[in-house]
């Protein structure tokens, strides 16, 4: 046999042999990127399941909590009628067993002070209830009712900050309330 066929044999077999590497080479990595697309986006799922929990989870807090805030801003209208409180209580342990599914879910520390914020009112506003059954005054019953609201909107613009919701501005959501109206006793 001659050198050149010992040549062309020696090329052939170098040539498939770095096609091969190259072909390994490029599997390898088309591998790699799609188990890494594949975990990119096992990620994306989670964290918009995670969203979605949170955002149902604080939609039925907000629900709850309306819920007493709106029984409460009705105690204004009644004049001097005394208040129902087992109604009351009803609708402050509803929205106090929402903000422990929002205590279990919450990502980030100003919705958590925020929900804290909206029970706290709410207890605050149970007490003054409780203690005003027999005096319920119209001014009690809006003082009760500003705290709640002012702690919602609170919440509502925490919730939205840590859900990336855009839209309203958080000064118009906020209104006039202040930190100062939330920590204000009623009738005081």
């Amino acid at each position: 046999m001659s050198v050149d066929v010992w040549i062309g044999a020696v090329t052939t077999l170098a040539g498939a042999a770095l096609g091969g590497l190259i072909s390994f080479a490029l599997s390898r990595q088309q591998i790699n990127e799609a188990r890494r697309q594949r975990a990119e986006q096992a990620r994306l799922t989670r964290e918009e399941s995670s969203r979605e929990r949170r955002l149902d989870c604080y939609a039925g807090f907000l629900s709850q909590a309306r819920a007493y805030r709106n029984a409460v801003r009705s105690l204004g209208r009644r004049g001097s009628d005394v208040v129902a409180t087992e109604q009351f209580d009803t609708l402050a342990a509803e929205a106090d067993a929402a903000s422990s599914q929002v205590f279990l879910l919450v990502e980030s520390s100003d919705t958590y002070e925020a929900c804290r914020s909206v029970v706290g009112a709410i207890g605050l506003s149970q007490k003054s209830l409780h203690a005003a059954e027999s005096r319920s005054s119209a001014s009690d019953a809006r003082e009760i009712n500003e705290r709640v609201a002012a702690s919602l909107r609170r919440f509502q613009v925490a919730a939205r900050d840590e859900l990336g919701v855009l839209g309203v501005d958080k000064g118009r959501i906020l209104g006039e309330y202040t930190e100062r109206d939330l920590s204000r006793e009623p009738g005081g």
